[in-house]
């Protein structure tokens, strides 16, 4: 199936958002975004263990991008 984070078009949109930037804190605020919907993914009562394994991967990255400055 298709992963629910993928499908309310947070990946999709992050993407477009870097793809239109190469701004730092344009970036960081698509990565925010994208942190903010894998949250509710994780949180969700609707999730899988599998959507809140990767949910949570993708939450650490971002965060771990914007915490460090990272591209």
């Amino acid at each position: 199936g298709i992963n629910p984070l993928d499908a309310a078009h947070a990946c999709r949109e992050h993407d477009i958002a870097y793809s239109r930037s190469n701004d730092l804190n344009q970036r960081h605020i698509a990565d925010r975004i994208l942190a903010a919907r894998a949250r509710e993914r994780i949180t969700a009562r609707d999730s899988t263990l599998g959507e809140r394994t990767a949910a949570t991967t993708v939450w650490a990255a971002m965060k771990a991008k914007t915490k460090l400055g990272m591209r």
